[in-house]
């Protein structure tokens, strides 16, 4: 993973502190994966929620080869969508999937609230969620809230 610092233009993003580093996944092994799908089903009460997989065998096998792809052990990290699910994310791609430092899950969570409100208000609300989504493939911590 590489550690960079969270650069803020002004009220548009949305990223804790400037001074505060933050992991991003390698782009080699998670560059984001997105599904085809509308802005307007993602921005139905609820998407998100039917979208995600189960927590099963299936999701468990997925996360422990994201672990060690990685070399990452133990309880401090999490393994989550780099591509929200709620902004269009894929969430049975593993080219999706990267094992983000616990500490930083909140802020992030934040971002993709944020991010999905930014699509459903927009007025080209397709064109946003493809820069949104575009957004967090090269830098989560730049993703603009507004």
């Amino acid at each position: 993973m590489i550690r960079t610092a969270a650069l803020l233009m002004g009220t548009a993003l949305a990223v804790a502190s400037p001074a505060l580093g933050y992991e991003l996944p390698d782009a080699r092994v998670t560059p984001g994966a997105v599904v085809s799908v509308t802005a307007a089903q993602v921005c139905e009460p609820g998407y998100a929620r039917r979208a995600r997989h189960p927590y099963d065998d299936a999701a468990r096998a997925m996360s422990r080869a994201v672990r060690r792809e990685y070399g990452v052990r133990g309880p401090g990290y999490r393994v989550d969508h780099l591509v929200p699910i709620e902004v269009g994310g894929d969430p049975f791609n593993i080219r999706n999937l990267w094992p983000q430092p616990a500490s930083e899950s909140f802020a992030k969570d934040e971002l993709e609230n944020a991010a999905h409100d930014r699509i459903c208000s927009s007025q080209n609300p397709e064109a946003t969620m493809r820069e949104v989504q575009r957004e967090f493939e090269i830098n989560w911590t730049i993703v603009r809230a507004s």
